[in-house]
């Protein structure tokens, strides 16, 4: 994955998949919550970060209006997601920061470009530690299958009941 260098919105030529660049530094979704009440003396409510609202907010900015009109997943249309995450290198090594999605997902979702990120069924993610721009590449590739890792599941299943020496229970 090449470094981008200015905004990158757009499909690969050649893959068709769906690839967005979101600048901004990155935050995460958990350890970061915050507790508000709802109204005036109402109950408790835990929330997102300021940061974890404001990054959101950023992304929705950045998405243009025919990538929130995508939806991409649903019913028999599973995706598949790669997140190069750009973070600043830290001063200090022991400070540098954890690799989390959470919130990205999240942002992709409310900005309308993958319609529920239940429909990820997998996803890779790679910091890139960097003295240039921070932000986030994702690749989105969308597949058509009800059940995407049944064949894998199941060759892992029979290799590792052959490592046991049980036997494989008999479908049919």
């Amino acid at each position: 994955m090449p470094y981008p260098d200015r905004l990158v919105v757009g499909q690969r030529e050649l893959s068709g998949n769906l690839i967005i660049w979101v600048p901004g530094k990155l935050v995460r979704k958990s350890n970061q919550r915050k507790l508000r009440q709802r109204g005036r003396g109402g109950r408790p409510l835990i929330t997102k970060s300021d940061a974890a609202i404001q990054w959101i907010d950023s992304l929705l900015k950045t998405l243009p209006g025919w990538i929130t009109e995508q939806k991409l997943g649903g019913a028999g249309n599973v995706l598949h997601l790669d997140f190069w995450c750009f973070y600043r290198t830290p001063k200090n090594p022991s400070h540098e920061p954890d690799l989390s999605v959470e919130l990205q997902l999240d942002g992709l979702q409310k900005g309308g470009a993958i319609l529920n990120d239940r429909y990820v069924y997998s996803y890779s993610a790679k910091k890139v530690m960097t003295d240039g721009p921070q932000g986030v590449v994702v690749e989105i590739r969308q597949t058509h299958s009800s059940n995407p890792h049944l064949q894998e599941g199941l060759a892992l299943l029979k290799e590792l009941a052959g490592l046991t020496g049980e036997q494989p229970a008999q479908q049919g």
